[in-house]
């Protein structure tokens, strides 16, 4: 429950998932990605019939992320995401592959990324690569990023 008393904003009681804090506690929280799930259309290509479309769940994924010490940074996509995992015999939802991606540096100086896309069991793995202009890998390197991938929802499980 929120009031408001001034200009300053108090939060008592709140409860996240499980976790409930008392009044004299307030957790930080920041936003870490935003996404969407809903329906669209993928168009295919066939070598014998060409081009050709088909509706599709579209599962559009954005965030903020940094390389570790030696340029890298490792984003399974699920960590970004709240789709609930199935129980036995329950219709789920499957994040399958192609995985449209990139990223952008944020910094007043260039940096160089490159990324590679592979899918891992039942997610999606992006390993990002922070490079400075003399081609050295770039520690600590703030960037933003963008993934949009095919969402086949209520697969019978």
């Amino acid at each position: 429950m929120e009031t408001k008393k001034g200009s300053e904003k108090h939060v008592r009681g709140l409860k996240l998932g499980e976790f409930e804090f008392p009044d004299e506690i307030l957790p930080f929280e920041q936003t870490r990605s935003l996404w969407t799930d809903h329906d669209g259309s993928a168009t295919k290509v066939h070598s014998f019939v060409g081009k050709y479309c088909v509706s599709t769940g579209i599962l559009d994924v954005c965030g903020i992320s940094a390389t570790d010490d030696d340029g890298t940074a490792e984003i399974n996509l699920t960590d970004f995401v709240c789709i609930r995992t199935p129980k036995a015999g329950e219709n789920f939802d499957l994040i399958v592959l192609p995985a449209f991606f990139v990223a952008t540096a944020r910094s007043h100086t260039p940096i160089y990324m490159t990324s590679e896309v592979s899918g891992q069991n039942e997610d999606i793995l992006i390993r990002v690569f922070a490079w400075n202009p003399s081609g050295a890998p770039e520690p600590n390197a703030m960037f933003d990023w963008h993934c949009c991938v095919q969402l086949l929802k209520d697969i019978v499980g």
